[in-house]
């Protein structure tokens, strides 16, 4: 027993459709799998560039306060000028900017430093953002092709049993029509041999 043209054609277009489904599904499946492997990556830069700020803050706390004590050196200093003269005078006053002087790069340099990182952060949260944007919309997609996949799935399975097939019976099997067909045979067959 044959099925006819348009049910074997219906039935191919929909095992070529589960087929093409099931195909995109798993990528979509590696996909998702690997920006959840670049999220955790990038999650895990976005800690550590937030760690590497809270030390950079600390640091310049601390530079903060090394230039508040250089200040109230110098304030010392120069009131001890005043009881100082000649070359004595010009020497304090020339250490007392040096180490004023110094103080200020170090903290110049640890505010040029943190506020490096902190564009790092940004631009690193900025893309942290994206990626996870991307997740969400790939994750929808592949949400909606097991909908498509499972809905096909259950249209075959509706056809299926609309429209059974007639089991063909195997060679070695016979049915009750072909034995009565048989038995004539083997009487005539007994004929011969009496």
């Amino acid at each position: 027993v044959f099925s006819s043209p348009t049910r074997s054609h219906s039935s191919c277009t929909t095992l070529v459709s589960v087929t093409d489904l099931e195909v995109e599904l798993h990528r979509a499946q590696e996909a998702v799998d690997r920006m959840t492997r670049d999220l955790e990556t990038r999650a895990e830069e976005l800690k550590r560039r937030g760690e590497t700020i809270m030390d950079l803050t600390g640091k310049l706390s601390v530079k903060e306060v090394e230039l508040s004590g250089t200040k109230e050196e110098l304030e010392l200093a120069r009131a001890d000028l005043k009881d100082a003269g000649g070359l004595a005078k010009d020497e304090m006053v020339q250490k007392a900017f040096e180490v004023r002087d110094g103080a200020v790069a170090r903290k110049n340099a640890t505010l040029l430093q943190l506020a490096h990182t902190r564009i790092e952060l940004m631009q690193a949260n900025s893309q942290l953002m994206e990626a996870i944007q991307q997740k969400v919309e790939l994750s929808q997609q592949l949400d909606q092709w097991q909908m498509d996949m499972q809905a096909l799935l259950d249209e075959q399975m509706r056809r299926k049993l609309a429209n059974p097939e007639p089991e063909i019976p195997s060679s070695g099997q016979s049915t009750p029509a072909s034995a009565e067909r048989k038995r004539p045979s083997r009487r005539l067959f007994g004929l011969f041999q009496r």
